[in-house]
């Protein structure tokens, strides 16, 4: 009798043994590593609200279009840490962001700026200082300096006085002209880039928070100082006012903590 309930007990056990080797195989046969998702959100005016209709949605490649209700859907995305987002319709600015897709199901709505918008004119700054700032040319100082209102000032924090003593956040309105000097004089490559911008507006006066990204490629200066590259991603505050109709840049701020900073040798 003692023999039988040992070999009941072995075989119970053993079959508890293979029961969950078998489960766990299978477990792992069904997983699937990369994954898919399905996104779907409204697309709508930033100023009213009011949904957009036939707006094209293209994100990591696959486009969808808007119904009359603004609505779109996308499905079978692979995951994936960063998928760039692409809307374009007429009549308003093109959106263009970056999001990380991790889970099975993203509700993703989108605001569009109407190009005649004062949100799209302060736009419009930015992209054209962007611009200006990219030619690394000496002759384009007083356009630049033109962005600014005579009242401008950089914010006096630790995080902020990293862009100033870079070259790439002006200190103040008499100053400008120096910074891009030393941009020029400082740089062989510069890629300056306002992502993300959120625009709000209040009469005469606007506050934009961003996401700054920069890169650049220093001048050698043997044999002390070789070239080197360097990427910082922080986000930022500007905040604007309206002068005889055009908006100008009256204070600048960058907001820690620093999202990338990166300097290394610039490898021929």
């Amino acid at each position: 009798m003692r023999l039988y309930c040992v070999l009941i007990f072995l075989l119970i056990g053993l079959t508890i043994f293979i029961g969950c080797g078998e489960e766990s195989a299978n477990d792992d046969d069904d997983g699937d590593p990369d994954g898919v998702a399905d996104i779907h959100g409204i697309v709508a005016n930033k100023e009213t609200d009011e949904p957009i209709a036939n707006a094209s949605v293209n994100i990591g490649g696959e486009i969808a279009q808007t119904d009359n209700d603004g609505k779109y859907i996308l499905e079978g995305l692979l995951l994936a840490e960063n998928i760039e987002i692409v809307v374009t319709v007429s009549d308003y600015v093109e959106y263009k962001g970056i999001i990380t897709l991790d889970r099975e199901l993203m509700i993703l709505n989108i605001d569009l700026v109407p190009v005649d918008s004062q949100t799209a004119r302060v736009l419009e700054v930015l992209e054209s200082l962007s611009r200006d700032l990219e030619a690394l040319d000496l002759g384009k100082i007083p356009d630049l300096q033109l962005y600014l209102s005579e009242d401008y000032a950089a914010a006096q924090d630790a995080t902020t006085a990293v862009g100033i003593s870079a070259g790439v956040v002006p200190i103040d309105y008499a100053g400008f002209p120096e910074t891009i000097e030393t941009i020029v004089g400082k740089y062989d490559k510069l890629e300056f880039t306002f992502a993300n911008s959120d625009v709000e507006l209040d009469g005469d006066s606007a506050t934009v928070l961003m996401r700054i990204a920069i890169y650049a490629e220093t001048k050698p200066n043997p044999p002390a100082t070789p070239a080197k590259k360097w990427e910082l991603i922080v986000d930022g505050k500007l905040n604007f006012q309206k002068e005889n109709g055009d908006w100008r840049i009256i204070y600048w701020q960058l907001i820690p903590p620093f999202l990338k900073f990166l300097e290394e040798p610039l490898v021929p």
